[in-house]
């Protein structure tokens, strides 16, 4: 006989899908059992509280009745609606961009470590925070690295010898600072190489170390933001070999505010 289960857990609603006429997928990110995946239905009954509760990102306890390897809700309540992204389109689509990155890290590696308290601080960052973009880049720099995919900046990758130059070349198809030393640089495909101040090479080997509960209020001098979040981008998007597109909205959005039309 198929064990049947009702659990009560507290999470993160990561993502809500629309599913046939009056039904939801959620997933929601939870400290007792990690991404699970849960049906709603009865979106579109009157009078439906629940429904009306049912949010992306919205931190709450959920009951939950557990059925052959299924989930389905049949209530939750709310701790922390994260009011503001309700009124900023900037902090939700920050939010959106990053969930798609860890639902991405969670399908290949279930087991993946530390994913509920990172998400915990670094959403909330998000939304509460004066620069969210700058947040969110430091997020996932932080997350894919303590997944496994910590980028090489101690020394040079091919050499070992340390890189003492003011402008550090970053080697994308590697994952890792290089040297100029012609052996270093001989089978480098220039396309592929980032330029990076040691400023943020130091922000980055800082960050790498710090708890979450530290790691996503840091300041970056306005003249190598830029650098930061094009590097944060471009190497997110080679280590997962996806283009991911959300964050480009906002730069869309803030070269029209400009008058910049392409």
């Amino acid at each position: 006989m198929a064990k049947e289960n009702h659990i009560t857990t507290k999470g993160f609603i990561l993502r809500i899908v629309n599913y046939r006429e009056n039904n939801l997928i959620l997933d929601i990110l939870t400290a007792d059992y990690g991404l699970i995946t849960c049906s709603y239905s009865g979106r579109k009954s009157k009078n439906n509280s629940l429904r009306r509760s049912i949010s992306p990102f919205i931190f709450a306890e959920f009951k939950l009745f557990y059925y052959r390897n299924r989930y389905s809700l049949n209530s939750l309540d709310i701790i922390e609606s994260f009011s503001p992204l309700m009124e900023d389109l900037e902090r939700l689509t920050c939010l959106s961009h990053l969930s798609e990155l860890v639902m991405d890290i969670l399908r290949h590696q279930p087991k993946a470590s530390n994913v509920y308290p990172f998400w915990a601080y670094s959403s909330y960052c998000i939304v509460y925070q004066k620069d969210p973009i700058l947040t969110t880049h430091l997020s996932q720099l932080k997350f894919i690295s303590d997944q496994g995919f910590s980028p090489w900046i101690e020394d040079c990758l091919i050499c070992h010898k340390p890189i003492k130059t003011n402008i550090v070349n970053f080697y994308l198809n590697r994952g890792g600072v290089i040297c100029d030393a012609p052996a270093c640089r001989k089978h480098t495909a220039e396309s592929s190489i980032v330029l990076l101040h040691r400023t943020n090479i130091d922000l980055i080997s800082y960050l790498l170390k710090l708890p979450y509960e530290k790691c996503f209020n840091l300041d970056v001098e306005h003249h190598l933001r830029a650098e930061l979040l094009a590097f944060s981008k471009r190497y997110v998007n080679t280590v997962m070999e996806k283009e991911y597109k959300k964050l480009d909205i906002l730069s869309t959005m803030e070269k029209f505010e400009k008058g910049i039309y392409e």
